[in-house]
């Protein structure tokens, strides 16, 4: 978190981490955020976090004021510095109503510092609820896979006759010609003869061996299909997230702005403008384009709503 020192806004954050998720790693970079030494020291916290190695992300956080107050977060060191950092920056800038540069070029704005603690922090009952959904997602899956494998394995074995019944049918084959040997010995023999190599190949087409290596087979190409099953929804599940980026950038503010339009806000209090009934003949007012500022007096208003 870079911030003041001196500000509220560190037990704010605290408060709020503390309360939600205690096990988050805080390091606070203090760094003037108000005044005209502000927006270089702003830029020099923001290098030196990204030099800590450990960070994730960052707050660049700030208590409400007035639009003098958060001048420093306007300047285009401050933005530009936002625009490069490596790491993730969350702009908490002021109060709801308030809007800086560094809220446009930042990853994200939160309104107020106590809500960007919020957005990064998950709280201990919810953390606990997704634990418990996953644990039992993952034991009816593994409950299921290993019930369906057990299935198809004995099947599988049931499928494969046993060689001890084929040698059983055999032996009674060979009783049955040892009494009728006696009666016809040269036509009993023939056809022992040929009822030994008719029951040996059967018992070679019947061998385990065999079987288990079709079972294997069998397995193999199963385990292909879920392969690239995977793979088909990893890349439709690609395609989608680059589609919803694609939306994002079309409504980014920024591209809004670089469209042609502009925010435009009271002086000096800073009140975003929606009409112009919100506005006097004779007051200031500041438009936001997408590139710099442009103060100016309201010298007429055209209430015509069409």
């Amino acid at each position: 978190m870079i911030t003041s020192p001196d500000g509220a806004v560190i037990q704010d954050i605290i408060n709020v981490l503390n309360r939600r998720s205690p096990f988050i790693d805080l390091v606070v970079v203090p760094s003037l955020v108000q005044g005209k030494k502000a927006p270089p020291l702003i830029c020099k916290a923001i290098d030196k976090a990204i030099k800590l190695k450990t960070v994730d992300l960052i707050i660049l956080a700030r208590g409400g004021g007035s639009i003098e107050d958060l001048w420093a977060f306007n300047t285009e060191e401050v933005a530009r510095a936002i625009r490069h950092c490596s790491i993730p920056i969350i702009s908490a800038v002021g109060h709801e109503t308030d809007f800086t540069i560094s809220d446009f070029v930042a990853d994200l704005r939160a309104p107020t510092p106590s809500i960007a603690a919020e957005i990064i922090s998950q709280s201990y009952s919810e953390l606990i609820e997704t634990l418990d959904n996953y644990q039992s997602y993952l034991s009816r899956s593994f409950k299921s896979y290993f019930e369906f494998r057990r299935m198809t394995f004995n099947n599988l074995i049931k499928r494969i006759r046993h060689p001890g019944d084929k040698l059983r049918e055999i032996g009674q084959k060979v009783d049955y010609l040892e009494t009728g040997l006696i009666q016809n010995i040269h036509n009993d023999l023939s056809n022992y003869k040929n009822d030994l190599n008719l029951s040996k190949l059967a018992l070679e087409q019947n061998l385990p061996a065999n079987k288990l290596k079709e079972s294997r087979t069998d397995l193999k190409n199963t385990s292909k299909n879920l392969i690239n099953a995977f793979k088909v929804i990893t890349e439709r599940n690609k395609k989608l997230l680059s589609k919803l980026t694609a939306t994002l950038q079309a409504v980014s503010p920024l591209s809004v702005l670089a469209r042609g339009y502009s925010i435009i806000s009271t002086e000096p209090d800073g009140k975003i403008l929606s009409s112009a009934y919100q506005v006097n003949v004779g007051q200031n007012i500041s438009a936001v384009l997408s590139k710099g500022k442009i103060k100016a007096e309201v010298k007429s208003k055209d209430l015509n709503e069409n």
